[in-house]
């Protein structure tokens, strides 16, 4: 039952996330429903993406992991694939903005995106922070989706040689399980008030009703969205969804010349203007860091 109410829950959700990951988690799902385990190593694993940044450093940059699938609260997503809380970046860039020694706020942004919940709300938070301090936005090496989202209202854009940004846009997934019911010798009824209650529902086929609502959901966090990416790019809503690489991913040197981007560039680079390398602002051993990073691309790549 917890699994169905969590695929439930994914089903509900709109996404602003690569549509390759959202079928890593679908297939995730798929494997806790049929009842499989999912092996403790692989979670663990999975789980050392979340690193934690340490006490400011001397040069004065507190750096801001944005690691795999977004969403709102650290849940069962964010424990499998190594994902991004949007409440817990927020704190930590809460007490950033406030820290005296602090002269830049760096986000080290590698996500595919993820639920919309939570996004717009942060997107907001770093927009108003960057108005009093540096804000630098490295996709390192992928802002895709709802991390693009987020990476756009940086004072500073910067993409790495090999990476990518964009992927703006949301949609729903809407699942018949009429036939799987069907074969079960199963048929559901469903009794409710108000017109568009169940519209929607799962247990037939998408009706004119239950088409429209999900299209009103997906377009008003597309628009929402839009504007965000709008206002921190300082382009029209316009050019935003009718360029910006149209819902696709767009490469480094394209990305800058479309505005998405300000340069081209490393995370070394960034730490660099501050006289600091990723040893001074990541607690790690270099053996722990190879893991990470083999896991990040293994992850992507499932």
């Amino acid at each position: 039952m917890l699994y169905e109410r969590i695929i439930a829950a994914a089903i509900a959700t709109p996404w602003a996330i690569d549509p390759a990951k959202l079928r890593v988690i679908e297939s995730f799902l798929a494997r806790k429903a049929r009842g499989e385990e999912i092996p403790r190593h692989e979670i663990e694993a999975a789980k050392q993406q979340q690193r934690k940044s340490g006490p400011t450093p001397p040069g004065g940059v507190g750096l801001v992991p944005i690691y795999g699938t977004i969403t709102q609260r650290a849940d069962l997503f964010s424990e499998w694939s190594g994902g991004t809380s949007t409440e817990q970046v927020g704190q930590k860039i809460d007490a950033l903005a406030v820290d005296p020694n602090v002269k830049a706020i760096v986000l080290d942004v590698d996500s595919p995106g993820g639920s919309v919940y939570g996004v717009a709300e942060l997107a907001e938070k770093i927009r108003e922070v960057a108005k009093d301090k540096k804000v630098i936005g490295v996709a390192n090496s992928e802002a895709a989706s709802a991390a693009y989202w987020l990476l756009s209202q940086s004072s500073e854009v910067v993409v790495t040689p090999s990476g990518q940004v964009g992927s703006i846009g949301v949609y729903l997934m809407h699942i018949d399980q009429s036939e799987a019911l069907k074969s079960l010798g199963r048929s559901v009824t469903l009794i409710s008030a108000g017109e568009r209650k169940t519209a929607g529902h799962c247990y037939g086929p998408l009706d004119h009703l239950g088409r429209e609502e999900l299209q009103k959901s997906v377009d008003d966090y597309y628009n929402l969205f839009t504007k965000a990416v709008a206002r921190g790019r300082s382009r029209t809503q316009s050019t935003v969804q009718n360029g910006f690489g149209k819902g696709g991913l767009v490469r480094a040197e394209e990305a800058v010349a479309e505005g998405m981007a300000d340069r081209v560039g490393t995370l070394e680079d960034v730490l660099a203007r501050y006289g600091l390398s990723q040893a001074d602002v990541w607690p790690t051993t270099k053996a722990e860091h190879s893991q990470v990073e083999i896991w990040k691309r293994k992850l992507r790549l499932n």
